[in-house]
């Protein structure tokens, strides 16, 4: 009979190993998210991702996409988009593995702080061109206005503001749209930079001598090199703090760091040296 118990109990460790060993990076995601309550999630967890959110914290009903962005021996990274139940989008969120005897969930990313721009788009577009106007001479009649706005910021903020809510394959879509642009515009960095490492102690801000071009494709600054990438040029959308998102060239791809929990949480290859990204 003892014989019998420790057969069966080297049978469950057995079996227990071998599922835990099972789930590849986006198995697990999909196990995660699933609707149903997963079970044994805590073994599945590692760092700071104690196992929420997860699928249960969900709406009904909400539709989830996802994609196998990185994997190496160690780490693995899982873009999940959402959309509600007629398929509009929602937000994309990256999840990030940890292979720590098997696959374990480290952490759950997305950009945040984007309300503010949510907001902005929400009131300008439900106002008239006499609401605006109106506001344009409110803010520019206060006597500490120290610069004045016209309907061509308003413009360029609600288009910057749109790019800031926009999806991971809208942004794609842009940079595709736009290419001639951004290819123009890098070589003109090059230029005058040149095209080899920056410097990996200064993030080196260049709006300025591009506020033309920087304009005519909506977005917010321009800056080369520092500690995420010092071979990068990174053309700004926006973003608040660290926050940020926007579109990357790296002159050799082998300079791009891995995506990380703590810097670049999603990298997505757009070719050519060209790469959309999201820090936090």
């Amino acid at each position: 009979m003892q014989k019998l118990f420790i057969i069966l109990y080297l049978i469950i460790v057995v079996s227990l190993n071998l599922y835990s060993q099972g789930y590849q990076p986006v198995e697990l995601a999909k196990e995660i998210f699933s609707e149903e309550r997963f079970y044994g999630i805590d073994r599945y967890t590692y760092g700071e991702y104690q196992g929420k959110p997860n699928g249960t914290h969900l709406a009904k009903g909400i539709k989830k996409e996802f994609e196998l962005l990185e994997e190496n021996e160690m780490t693995a990274v899982v873009a999940m988009t959402l959309y509600d139940s007629t398929g509009r989008f929602l937000i994309d969120t990256y999840l990030h593995f940890r292979n720590d005897e098997h696959w374990k969930m480290e952490a759950f990313r997305t950009l945040t702080n984007t309300d503010v721009y949510a907001e902005f788009v929400e009131r300008i577009e439900s106002m008239n061109k006499f609401q605006i106007d109106s506001l344009i001479n409110a803010v520019n009649s206060k006597p500490d206005t120290k610069k004045r706005i016209s309907t061509e910021d308003i413009e360029f903020d609600l288009e910057n503001s749109k790019l800031m809510l926009s999806s991971d394959k809208e942004l794609k879509n842009y940079f595709k749209g736009n290419q001639e642009k951004f290819e123009a515009l890098k070589q003109l960095v090059i230029s005058k930079f040149g095209k080899e490492k920056y410097s990996l102690d200064n993030t080196k801000d260049i709006t300025n001598f591009y506020n033309v071009e920087l304009s005519s494709l909506k977005l917010t600054s321009l800056t080369i090199g520092g500690y995420l990438c010092e071979s990068c040029i990174f053309f700004i959308i926006g973003g608040v703090s660290d926050n940020t998102v926007g579109y990357l060239y790296v002159d050799n791809v082998s300079d791009i760091p891995i995506m990380s929990p703590d810097d670049f949480i999603v990298l997505k290859d757009l070719g050519g040296g060209w790469f959309l990204f999201k820090t936090t």
